[in-house]
């Protein structure tokens, strides 16, 4: 099963999620920065600075607005 942390300082936020030995950070590049450092300190890591474009059977697609989540290819298979 999946966890996730959310932390929410007025305008400023990061969300942390882990799966197994997968974890994602999603939030504004401040806050990220300081749980990044914060998770290195304290655990063995590396950052492979990728954008995530499949999770948990989402597909992930980065625009210039956001993110567009979506299951094109599941549906497409289940057609």
């Amino acid at each position: 099963m999946p966890m996730h942390v959310f932390k929410k300082l007025h305008f400023e936020f990061a969300i942390v999620t882990a799966y197994v030995d997968d974890m994602n950070l999603i939030g504004t590049l401040k806050e990220l920065e300081k749980a990044a450092l914060h998770m290195k300190s304290n655990f063995k890591m590396k950052n492979l600075e990728k954008k995530t474009h499949f999770c948990l059977g989402l597909e992930l697609g980065h625009c210039v607005d956001g993110i567009l989540i979506h299951q094109t290819n599941y549906t497409q298979k289940m057609l």
